[in-house]
């Protein structure tokens, strides 16, 4: 995925990427990370996450993770969390029907429970 890593971080996470680029090689060309730039259609230069993560030799640090704390070195040692996907989810425990203030009656909305594998619906 070449999505831009100035989108997707926090500011300390965005100052750091690059210095450890920089440090990750005794002698370092302008051309060692201009590979990670890419230019958008405004012609702005955008650094790209996905290569440069790979290029430093880290475990890929999702946007939701990135708080400029501690995610490179858990990414450097491999020990970022899992995130929650939408396959653990197995039910859900807030939902409106039209008895209250939502659109669907209750069955409905049990059949659509029932349509995506959840086991409750509350």
């Amino acid at each position: 995925m070449r999505r831009p890593l100035l989108l997707t971080g926090a500011a300390l996470l965005l100052v750091a990427l690059p210095a450890l680029a920089l440090s990750a090689e005794i002698r370092v060309k302008s051309r060692t990370l201009a590979r990670f730039y890419e230019r958008d259609s405004a012609g702005r230069k955008n650094l790209l996450a996905l290569p440069l993560y790979e290029y430093l030799d880290l475990q890929f640090v999702p946007p939701e993770l990135r708080s400029g704390r501690s995610e490179i070195e858990l990414a450097r040692s491999g020990l970022l969390p899992n995130l929650v996907k939408h396959s653990h989810v197995t039910g859900d425990f807030h939902v409106h029907s039209n008895f209250s203030d939502g659109l669907s009656s209750i069955a409905d909305l049990a059949g659509r429970a029932a349509d995506m594998g959840y086991r409750f619906l509350a």
